[in-house]
């Protein structure tokens, strides 16, 4: 028997330690666990036309976020695309009210893609990613087209082959 000390509440406690030669040599941990949605800041956020407050995680490298059961959905679809060769490259997730409304503007002049009115775009309420897409040609839209569903994510928007919400 081996002795060890604890200490509880500032007192030592001894203990004797019996290690027999049928006890395992090195602790074995339990599985980890599933991994939590990734801590985020609070945004405004604009879902259906009314504001409120939205908690947003990064989803990548360039600083696109989505609000985080979003977010980790798309960590682990992203993971999972890689793991079959594809790359899923955002050009757009959360934006603010302002954002929205220049590209809406945009929209309006004729001069960008179709954009809802600034308060109404799931953009705003950290669901929707625009995924590049190539027109709906590439590796990573077959992915999607494929296995989007299988992580919450389905197109809302037909003739924008890049745009995917979270449900």
């Amino acid at each position: 028997m081996n002795p060890g000390a604890l200490l509880i509440g500032g007192v030592i406690a001894l203990a004797l330690v019996s290690r027999s030669a049928s006890s395992p040599a090195a602790y074995d941990a339990p599985a980890a666990p599933p991994t939590p949605a990734p801590a985020g800041e609070f945004v405004d956020g604009w879902v259906n036309g009314v504001q409120s407050s939205i908690q947003v995680a990064d989803v990548d490298e360039k600083g696109h976020q989505l609000r985080v059961d979003a977010a980790a959905a798309f960590i682990a679809m992203r993971a999972a695309a890689a793991a079959a060769g594809v790359a899923l490259v955002l050009n757009s997730a959360y934006r603010t009210y302002a954002e929205q409304l220049r590209l809406f503007n945009l929209y309006l002049a004729g001069e960008g893609n179709l954009a809802a009115p600034p308060g109404h775009s799931n953009h705003e309420g950290g669901i929707a990613v625009d995924v590049e897409s190539a027109e709906g040609t590439n590796a990573a839209f077959h992915w999607m087209t494929a296995n989007a569903a299988d992580y919450g994510f389905r197109r809302t928007v037909s003739p924008e082959p890049w745009h995917w919400e979270f449900a």
